[in-house]
């Protein structure tokens, strides 16, 4: 028997040229481009998005009609699918030859080797030989028959054409031919639908259920999908119905418990964080398909992208098209149902694939509105932080379930209802969210209502902003009986924290034994004081007639509620138990105080106008003090309540008047706003400038060494004394401004209220209320000029007895009196 040699192995051959076959593929794609009337950046930019089909095409095609249109899709389509059959071909052709080129060189070396016959005897070697050949011819056989069956599909795409099988197969085919939007907008929702939804989840399953290989790029068609959807969030508009349809698809195959159970009686939706573990994927894969997955189910919650997929969210009821497990947890909370027996595990796997979708572009994309007040209300519940001791799952959750406003304006103003609670639901959900000591301060359960300050100056939005802002500050003030709760609202926020200790900065502490919220959840009361400074017209509104001190409730207008007395000292309360909170507050009222007061110099407004400013400046700051007061007055630490009070109203006024200054030298487009909404663009750039550090307001509060000694106490009010000097400042600052009072003119009446260049003795500009507020001796030796003096001499330049020093006397009176009218019940 001869020994075979390296010409016995004739292995099979093409004709075809890979090369010549991309040459004609990039041919095919280029006519393409060229039907539309543009070039190929028009099928690059198909690639990356959705796009109307209709916005590809050149002007020409689009004057001749939607017939034209049409006709130019349908070559189009002929071209493209041409040119991506033939790509894939080249590649099949590309792996023919490489496979068959290894088994040469494998045979050669055999040849080379004796076929691994260490004898040397023919014999031996010949038999070794034949049956290498053998097993060679065999394998080169299996790859020229893949290769032809390639070859076939094929010849037989490009006889039948872009047909919805030959798209999907494409899609499907190895390397990724078709990129998921190319494939939607060259053919329309052809590519997506809820067949291949339910084909590509239970691909998926299988190869979590096998623990084997799980090709990289997957799930890519969903990530691109879920990003549409949030594309679409952010800009109006809904899937297309085969888009919806594909979401529904693959998440009903996820859940459908005919697929087999998985440990902890989840589906394989809510077990796929465990077990995708166990495929051959690294981390980074493994996190691209949590976050495509955990994306699309966002997308999929939200009525408003799937609006043909019904029936929907109603009042009772969850989407009926989310995954049963899903479905049955919004079902819990909204209709009654029972809680699913998975949920406990369901909750974790969720927040892993939202913390996931996050990380990939998706960190703003919204739940639909029952899926998100189902997951706040679930928050809410006393269980959730039991296995969660960092909160990090809850938090995760909770970011999520609040960016949907609809979902946090329902919950607060009682359009969304607990199936258990019913009108009780937003005060069950704020003890939930807010009774929590949170590791973050609250900030992320703050997200229930700190869109409300901008919501409340867009007119689209205002009238839900003032809703929930409403039932925001009715239900937490609360203290009528009975209570569904046992302790009231009210009792429950300002004392149900227990004992904690708050550390002030600059070695000062306070310690509270029954703590209020701000003192436990500090984020929590920084976003409250921004919803009451976007309402302080409310809060400073006389009685309504006929109404009394109440009752709190919608008046019909603007802003359109109107809050009792007691109402508002409770609120401004909650918000004291923080320190920043309390600041952002308190600058906030007196910054739109000394705006109000600076314009009483404007001959339209008349001395009954002035009283009326008055009165409404003196009830905010009354209410701020009470607050203050109350909520300090249990806590025991290195100031008295008044020597913190005290301390704080300087640095207060000294805020208010940095922000003051900066609204009155703004362009004219934040003039045109309100004064909350100038005072609110503001605050983050004045506010932090002036925190309530001890020892430095304390510098600036002029009547008495740091607080007035009991001597002092009694004839003197310094709150008094500084609103005067700063108010009388005020004007005469905007009287220079506005061209009544010439730098001059001030100098010449006060030289103290002003300051001059050192070496030319020109005036430079006004002194500072701050700077006024301060003592200093006068140039050339003059005489000592500390506050009083400088107020004595601002009131001068009104000139006594004229219409204006009449203004500005019933302003500071009546800002006395309704100030000490608020303070005295």
């Amino acid at each position: 028997m001869a020994i075979p040699t390296e010409a016995s192995f004739v292995p099979p051959t093409t004709k075809a040229e890979e090369g010549a076959l991309d040459q004609e593929s990039a041919a095919l794609k280029a006519a393409g481009a060229r039907i539309l009337g543009g070039g190929g950046d028009l099928l690059d930019r198909m690639s990356r998005t959705a796009v109307e089909f209709s916005e590809l095409v050149a002007d020409p095609i689009r004057r001749e009609g939607a017939e034209s249109i049409a006709a130019s899709r349908a070559a189009m389509q002929g071209a493209l699918h041409g040119s991506i059959v033939t790509s894939v071909f080249a590649g099949h052709v590309r792996t023919f030859k490489t496979e068959i080129a290894a088994l040469v060189a494998d045979w050669n070396a055999a040849v080379a080797n004796d076929f691994g016959v260490t004898s040397g005897i023919p014999a031996e070697i010949a038999a070794a030989g034949w049956a290498k050949l053998r097993q060679t011819d065999s394998a080169a056989g299996a790859v020229y028959e893949t290769f032809k069956g390639h070859a076939a599909t094929a010849g037989a795409q490009l006889r039948t054409g872009p047909t919805p099988a030959n798209i999907q197969a494409l899609m499907t085919a190895a390397g990724g031919a078709v990129p998921t939007w190319l494939a939607y907008n060259a053919f329309g929702t052809q590519a997506l639908d809820a067949g291949a939804g339910s084909a590509l989840a239970q691909q998926l399953i299988g190869a979590l259920r096998n623990g084997g290989s799980l090709p990289p790029g997957l799930l890519q068609p969903l990530m691109d999908l879920a990003v549409r959807a949030r594309d679409l969030q952010r800009s109006g508009g809904t899937l297309a119905p085969g888009e919806s349809g594909f979401l529904s698809g693959f998440y009903g195959a996820m859940g459908d418990p005919a697929l087999g159970p998985v440990p902890s009686q989840q589906d394989h939706l809510f077990a796929l964080p465990s077990l995708i573990k166990h495929t051959d994927l690294d981390a980074t894969q493994q996190a691209a398909v949590l976050a495509a997955v955990g994306g699309g189910l966002l997308a999929l919650s939200d009525q408003r992208l799937n609006p043909g997929l019904g029936p929907g969210a109603t009042a009772g009821t969850g989407p009926q098209f989310l995954p049963p497990s899903l479905r049955e947890l919004v079902d819990s909370h909204l209709s009654g149902g029972p809680r699913p027996v998975s949920a406990d595990a369901d909750l974790p796997a969720l927040a892993e694939m939202i913390r996931a979708a996050d990380a990939h572009g998706l960190a703003d994309m919204q739940a639909g509105t029952a899926l998100s007040a189902a997951l706040t209300m679930e928050l809410a519940g006393t269980g959730v932080h039991a296995n969660d001791p960092g909160d990090a799952d809850a938090m995760t959750l909770l970011n999520a379930s609040t960016r949907n406003i609809d979902a946090n304006a329902g919950i607060l103003d009682g359009t969304i209802q607990h199936a258990a609670f019913g009108a009780d639901t937003d005060e069950y959900v704020l003890r939930g969210l807010f009774g929590h000591r949170w590791t973050d301060g609250g900030a992320t359960a703050g997200r229930l209502i700190d869109w409300i300050p901008a919501a409340s100056t867009d007119p689209n939005t205002a009238g839900q902003a003032a809703r929930a802002a409403l039932g925001l500050i009715d239900t937490m003030t609360d203290e009528t009986g009975p209570h569904a709760f046992g302790t009231s609202a009210y009792t429950f926020f300002t004392d149900g924290y227990g004992r904690v200790d708050v550390d002030l900065g600059n070695q000062q502490y306070l310690s509270f034994q029954d703590a209020p919220i701000g003192a436990a959840n500090p984020e929590i009361a920084r976003a409250m004081g921004r919803t009451a400074a976007m309402y302080l017209d409310v809060f400073a509104q006389e009685p309504v007639a006929g109404r009394g001190n109440g009752p709190t409730g919608f008046t019909g207008d603007a802003p359109g509620f109107y809050l009792d007395v007691d109402t508002r000292t409770k609120f401004f309360e909650l918000v004291m138990g923080d320190a920043r909170a309390a600041h952002e507050l308190g600058s906030t009222v007196y910054a739109e105080i000394m705006a109000d007061a600076a314009g009483l110099h404007d001959e339209s407004l008349g001395t009954a106008d002035a009283s009326g400013l008055a009165a409404r400046s003196g009830s905010l700051l009354g209410y701020l003090n009470v607050g203050f007061d109350r909520v300090h007055q249990d806590a025991q630490g290195d100031m008295t309540t008044e020597q913190q009070r005290d301390a704080h109203h300087a640095s207060w006024t000294r805020s208010a008047a940095a922000i003051t200054k900066e609204i009155v030298q703004e362009a004219p487009f934040v003039r045109g706003l309100s004064k909350a909404g100038q005072i609110l663009v503001r605050e983050g750039f004045e506010l932090l400038k002036w925190g309530p550090g001890y020892a430095e307001v304390m510098k600036t509060w002029p009547y008495g060494d740091a607080v007035m000694t009991e001597q002092q106490s009694t004839p003197v009010d310094p709150m008094f004394h500084e609103f005067a000097l700063e108010t009388s400042h005020g004007i005469v600052e905007d009287m220079h401004r506005t061209g009544k009072l010439s730098l001059e003119d001030i100098a010449a009446h006060e030289e103290g209220l002003v300051v001059r260049d050192k070496a030319t003795q020109a005036i430079l500009r006004m002194r500072t209320a701050q700077e006024l507020l301060g003592t200093f001796e006068q140039p050339a030796g003059g005489a000592v000029f500390g506050p009083g003096e400088a107020k004595t001499a601002l009131e001068r330049l009104f000139g006594s007895g004229t219409e204006l020093d009449q203004k500005y006397r019933t302003y500071v009176e009546w800002f006395q009196l309704h100030r000490t009218d608020v303070q005295q019940g």
